[in-house]
């Protein structure tokens, strides 16, 4: 018996259907959600004055003024230390009992 195959129709409106349910969901979410706009006060809406401030720039002249030849120049060391050989035992050969040779080529039973 040979198993129906669902038309590619019927899938790509199930997966839309899907898409279009999550979309609106995830927009009630969001609009339950959403933080409302805190109010500004007076002061920080209030127009700018559009005249210049001449005494407030006069000050500015008089400040302190550093150019690049009265700042100093910070030089930095950095100490790269090379690896330094740490003291490890070194296996040394000991004398053991050597194997004998025997006479003829032939292992003694």
């Amino acid at each position: 018996m040979k198993k129906s195959k669902i038309p590619n129709i019927v899938n790509t409106a199930f997966l839309s259907a899907i898409v279009v349910v999550s979309w609106v969901f995830f927009n009630v979410y969001r609009t339950v959600t959403k933080k409302t706009v805190s109010p500004v006060s007076e002061k920080v809406l209030s127009t700018i004055d559009p005249n210049l401030d001449t005494q407030t720039l006069s000050k500015l002249k008089e400040r302190y003024y550093l150019n690049e030849d009265s700042i100093p120049t910070i030089e930095y060391k950095t100490e790269t230390s090379s690896p330094s050989p740490t003291a490890s035992s070194i296996p040394t050969a000991t004398s053991s009992a050597s194997p004998n040779a025997s006479p003829s080529a032939i292992p003694n039973p």
